[in-house]
């Protein structure tokens, strides 16, 4: 409807990038030298702050919805 299909693709591939990247550069290396109670802890705080950043996107997205 909007001609954002490509973006959409665009963006869903460069999150999954971003996570493999993060796997495999930085996860792996914390695990083997701190141990996986850290990557645990960060893992954790990844979600939290995932979390917060939705959170303040439902305010602009119900306001784009209502515009329709």
């Amino acid at each position: 409807k909007y001609g954002k299909n490509g973006t959409a693709a665009g963006v869903l591939n460069a999150a999954t990038s971003l996570g493999f990247t993060l796997q495999f550069c930085v996860f792996g290396p914390v695990a083997e030298n701190l141990g996986w109670p850290i990557v645990t802890t960060l893992w954790i705080v990844m979600i939290a702050l995932g979390a917060v950043s939705v959170a303040f996107a439902i305010r602009p997205f119900r306001r784009f919805l209502e515009k329709e």
